[in-house]
C-alpha cells in the first residue's frame, strides 16, 4: 500500500491520496465465504425467557420466523410456572442468565428437575459468565449475545436434535 500526502497550502486544505494493490481475482474469490442458510424449526416449542422486554420481543419474533412456536416469559420464574403448565409441549429451554426474581441458571435448574432431559441454551452479554456456566453439571449451550441468525439457528437445531 503506498500512501501520499501533500501538505496544506493556504486557503486549498492538504491532500491525502491512497493507493491500494489490485487484488487478484482468485485471492479474492478465496477470501469469500460462501452463503450460508438458517436452519429451519419443525414447529417445536420453545421456552424463551428475557426480563428486557424489547429483547424478548425480537427473540420471539426471529423463533417464529424460524418455524418455532414461541413460549415468552418475562423472568426466570415465570419460566418455570410456565414449564410447569406446558412441559409436555416444549422442546427447548432459550434463558438470559441474568434476571430478576429468578435468574436463568436457577431456573434451568428447576427445569431440569422437573425434565432432567430438557435442552437449554443460555444467552449472555457477559463474557466472564459463558466460562462459570459452561462449568456447571447442566447439559447446556452457553452463546454470547448479541449472536449471528444463522449461527443461532443452528445452535438452536443442534440442540433439538442431541439424542
Amino acid at each position: 500500500m503506498f500512501y501520499y500526502f501533500r501538505g496544506p497550502k493556504e486557503g486549498e486544505g492538504s491532500t491525502f491520496t491512497v493507493y491500494i494493490p489490485q487484488a487478484e481475482a482468485e485471492k479474492v474469490a478465496s477470501l469469500t465465504k460462501p452463503v450460508t442458510a438458517v436452519v429451519s424449526g419443525m414447529g417445536e416449542t420453545i421456552l424463551l425467557a428475557n426480563d428486557d422486554s424489547n429483547l424478548l420481543g425480537v427473540q420471539q419474533q426471529l423463533l417464529e420466523t424460524f418455524g418455532y412456536k414461541v413460549l415468552a416469559a418475562e423472568d426466570g420464574l415465570q419460566a418455570v410456572e410456565l414449564f410447569t403448565a406446558h412441559q409436555h409441549d416444549i422442546a427447548l429451554f432459550i434463558t438470559d442468565l441474568m434476571m430478576p426474581k429468578l435468574g436463568g441458571a436457577e431456573a434451568a435448574k428447576m427445569i431440569q428437575e422437573i425434565n432432567p432431559r430438557m435442552k437449554i441454551i443460555f444467552l449472555t452479554s457477559h463474557i466472564d459468565y459463558i466460562k462459570q456456566m459452561q462449568d456447571l453439571a447442566l447439559d447446556a449451550v452457553v452463546m454470547h449475545q448479541p449472536c449471528g441468525v444463522v449461527d443461532f439457528s443452528r445452535t438452536i437445531r443442534k440442540q433439538l436434535d442431541k439424542v
